[in-house]
């Protein structure tokens, strides 16, 4: 009697210990991915000198008129898969790209260009986000800005008040054609200019003027009151 429950409860044993094994999920179904991340950034071009990636005009600022801006990392991996992924200003996934890497000798730089001018991205000003992703995990995000382009049209007009000592009167008319139809303001260098005074040109409705004199750099800045379109 002792004997027959003993090898019962061998045998409950070993079918609870067969349940438990069935339930473990195999390791390799959710490989990890072994990378070194060393360097990474964002570049108006980029150029490869003896084998390595050098960035050309690092930076996080870019213009409508850029042709692209390069993203760039540098990694100690042997293959990965990883996805690209660029978010506009409003946070909407704008584009989304996956690619295979491999490295045979650690490290390794890999670029991804990213397109602005004569593309719907050369329209949609603020701060951006780029993220990239590896085997479900985030290697590194990068912030950059795109800011519209003003192409300016001005005529002066100047008067001769006085001659000795010198006092003239200008006048400054400016047409501003900008391509995305949306801008607030308008700066010039101006050294020598004082008591400086702006208005719209049809309407004849002041606008305001700002100077940065005080910290040395002499700029005049005429702010619209809002944005304004092409032609103002």
């Amino acid at each position: 009697m002792y004997r027959d429950r003993r090898v019962s409860l061998l045998i409950l044993t070993a079918t609870l210990l067969l349940v438990e094994l069935g339930t473990i999920t195999p390791a390799h179904a959710t490989p990890m991915v072994a990378i070194v991340l060393y360097d990474h950034g964002l570049a108006k071009d980029v150029k490869w000198l003896h084998g390595h990636l050098v960035p050309i005009n690092q930076t996080n600022s870019f213009t409508q008129d850029d042709a692209y801006a390069y993203a760039y990392f540098t990694a100690a991996l042997s293959a990965a898969n990883v996805t690209w992924q660029w978010f506009d200003p409003s946070g909407a996934l704008y584009r989304t790209r996956d690619d295979q890497l491999q490295c045979a000798i650690s490290p390794c730089s890999f670029v991804f260009y990213f397109r602005i001018n004569d593309s719907p991205a050369a329209d949609k000003f603020g701060l951006w986000t780029l993220s990239l992703q590896a085997g479900g995990y985030t290697l590194f995000t990068e912030t950059f800005t795109i800011s519209p382009v003003i192409n300016q049209e001005d005529h002066w007009n100047f008067m001769i008040e006085q001659s000795a000592p010198p006092h003239t009167k200008g006048q400054l008319t400016v047409t501003i054609h900008p391509s995305n139809l949306t801008w607030s303001r308008y700066q010039m260098y101006m050294p020598y200019a004082a008591n400086i005074t702006a208005y719209q040109k049809v309407t004849k409705q002041p606008l305001n003027v700002t100077t940065s004199s005080a910290t040395g750099d002499n700029y005049v800045t005429v702010n619209f009151g809002g944005p304004r379109t092409d032609g103002y």
